[in-house]
């Protein structure tokens, strides 16, 4: 918790530039990536290793969530000092995941998934809330409720984003 806590204080001193410039470079970061055509197409995907690129959505987007925060602070301040700013990065996250998911749909060989976006919001999630809480002094027990809470969710959004889509093909949108 002590090392969380000094390296949140670290990035708090930081600089605003940088943190603008790494939000923006990570944001088109995930952008570019989305642009590029699966390695291995779906249909020669095994279950697991679909559901292992779409647990990928939870990390980007939970990395997508501590940026915007140290982006939109004031200097010195806490990044996720209120609730109300944890809500901003989800609803930072949740257009952003539209967007990135609208641009995916052009790509050959990608798909555009509401799914997906549930994996993002959870990830997005569980970031902002640990972070929340460290800067909180929260115990150990909140972080591990908070994990208890959030890692299952990124599974279980990134397992609806695998199997919906063989399940029912006609739910294209899923």
């Amino acid at each position: 918790m002590r090392l969380l806590v000094a390296i949140a204080d670290a990035v708090r001193r930081a600089p605003r530039w940088m943190a603008v410039v790494a939000f923006v470079a990570w944001a088109g970061l995930i952008f570019w990536l989305s642009s590029l055509p699966p390695a291995v197409p779906d249909a020669h995907s095994s279950v697991v290793r679909s559901w292992a690129m779409n647990l990928r959505h939870a990390p980007a987007f939970g990395l997508f969530a501590l940026l915007f925060l140290w982006a939109t602070s004031r200097g010195g301040e806490r990044l996720a000092a209120t609730a109300a700013r944890v809500n901003w990065a989800l609803v930072a996250v949740l257009l952003y995941g539209i967007l990135d998911e609208r641009h995916q749909y052009y790509t050959p060989g990608r798909d555009a998934s509401a799914s997906d976006i549930l994996t993002n919001l959870a990830g997005g999630w569980l970031c902002a809330s640990v972070l929340r809480a460290v800067e909180d002094g929260g115990t150990n027990g909140r972080l591990a409720r908070i994990f208890l809470i959030g890692v299952p969710a990124c599974c279980l959004a990134a397992l609806v984003a695998t199997l919906v889509p063989s399940l029912w093909p006609e739910l294209t949108w899923l």
